[in-house]
């Protein structure tokens, strides 16, 4: 009887450490989770309002129509504002390309979006008339693209802490999220006409890699379509 009752109190003991170590775990994982949401918080508030640029009707049907484009688009984030494009790798660009020219990757595309990237049968357009818009520093601001319609997350913090995030994401919902991206886009460079877009994108992915993209868009009646990539760098 006695061993009995002393081999019950070691297993009520035992139960007991080990619902405090799950409760020590549990507790660790929440703080954790608080932890990740107030760096989010933190680093990714929406730009100071007074310096934004409105955007036009055109450019957020195209910045939806990019974002609807992406290969698991719901790992996607955008930064809330644009930037210009420059070129990365002047060397290759000649010595007669002046700003304001589009270069060779903004007037060659693979049909296609960047499943089809390189892959696809390749076609060109003059994007002169337009390119400079693509250029432009003046900032403007994508969340209101997005109100009230489906569209990414936004992150303004550092591109290694993206990293980080994604990772710890991972860990806490038991999730892959290897095809997490970081997107930065520039402002849309509209055709006189109309019927085109053309946009520059970059991103950095869960591990220490990215690239850059340019996406050419053509206007139907049925709205913006991705219809050419032109791949300018990978990592």
């Amino acid at each position: 009887m006695s061993t009995h009752i002393i081999v019950t109190a070691v297993a009520d003991r035992r139960g007991h450490c080990q619902l405090k170590t799950f409760g020590r775990i549990g507790a660790g994982i929440a703080l954790l989770v608080l932890a990740l949401l107030a760096i989010d918080r933190a680093v990714s508030r929406p730009p100071d309002w007074s310096w934004r640029t409105r955007v036009s009707a055109d450019a957020c049907a195209v910045y939806r129509a990019f974002y609807s484009s992406l290969p698991s688009r719901q790992l996607a984030s955008f930064r809330s504002a644009t930037a210009p494009w420059h070129d990365r790798f002047p060397i290759h660009v000649g010595s007669s390309f002046k700003s304001g020219q589009a270069p060779y990757s903004a007037r060659t595309f693979t049909r296609g979006g960047l499943d089809a990237a390189g892959k696809g049968a390749q076609f060109n357009i003059d994007t002169g008339e337009y390119f400079a818009a693509v250029e432009s520093s003046n900032p403007q601001l994508l969340r209101e693209c997005f109100e009230g319609a489906d569209g990414p997350s936004f992150y303004d913090g550092p591109g290694e802490l993206f990293r980080s995030r994604a990772k710890l994401y991972a860990l806490l919902t038991f999730q892959n999220r290897d095809e997490a991206a970081l997107w930065q886009l520039t402002p849309v460079g509209l055709s006189p006409h109309g019927q085109h877009a053309l946009l520059y994108a970059e991103n950095i992915c869960h591990g220490f890699c990215g690239g850059g993209f340019f996406f050419l868009f053509e206007k139907s009646d049925h709205g913006w379509t991705l219809i050419g990539t032109s791949v300018v760098w990978v990592s």
